[in-house]
């Protein structure tokens, strides 16, 4: 005997009767979507940018996607030479993150930092919806 579901989450059925059982589901699967209905109405899932705003343990510079770092190269005359940027970072999409870098020599330290939080601030405005930790395979 051939078995068919007539659609995804569906009853099996004889292939020959598929298309008469097409509208029954089974009561565990109109069981589970209770259970989950009833979960997410008692737990609404978190926007994505409240899950960007979200200060991790080793932040150093109180806001979250905004940090400060140096980049090393060595000058012709042998010598080591730094510059500092405040960069701000913020995801697009579900996979890729855009950055904004400002140079702490060309605007000064406090002027670098501000425009890095600027330009974090005006990425998650354009952040819609809600955070699911499966879409990006974590769950």
């Amino acid at each position: 005997m051939v078995l068919a579901a007539t659609s995804p989450g569906h009853l099996m059925v004889p292939a020959h009767l598929g298309i008469f059982f097409a509208h029954i589901e089974s009561p565990a699967l109109l069981s589970a979507r209770q259970r989950r209905d009833k979960f997410l109405a008692e737990n609404p899932p978190i926007s994505r940018r409240e899950v960007c705003s979200i200060i991790g343990s080793d932040n150093t510079s109180g806001i979250a996607g905004v940090y400060r770092y140096a980049k090393s190269y060595t000058l012709k005359n042998g010598k080591l030479k730094k510059s500092w940027y405040w960069e701000a970072t913020w995801p697009v999409g579900n996979s890729r993150q855009d950055h904004n870098a400002f140079v702490v020599n060309e605007y000064g330290e406090p002027k670098a930092r501000d425009l890095a939080i600027s330009a974090r601030s005006r990425a998650l405005e354009e952040i819609r919806g809600v955070y699911w930790a499966s879409a990006r395979g974590l769950a």
